[in-house]
């Protein structure tokens, strides 16, 4: 269970649309420093979503979608 960034330090962290949303993972890592603690990002298509956890390749998941029920359905509904 991760309550803060520090957390996630020495992790891997699954990237939905990693090429969409680099300019994100690029502004966390610079402002914790991430790369250095040895903390990875994965490029995860959606569909990959569910498999990646369950065989503990990521830790946690960034993904990045307006807050909305329709575009949380859909996140939710990558986990069976």
């Amino acid at each position: 269970k991760a309550e803060s960034i520090e957390d996630l330090k020495g992790k891997t962290i699954g990237v939905v649309g990693a090429a969409i949303n680099k300019h994100m993972v690029d502004a966390l890592d610079k402002e914790y420093d991430l790369t250095k603690s040895k903390t990875h990002f994965k490029d995860l298509m959606p569909a990959d979503i569910a498999s990646a956890v369950k065989a503990k390749q990521v830790q946690a998941l960034l993904i990045v979608a307006p807050i909305s029920e329709r575009y949380i359905s859909q996140i939710r509904t990558m986990f069976p």
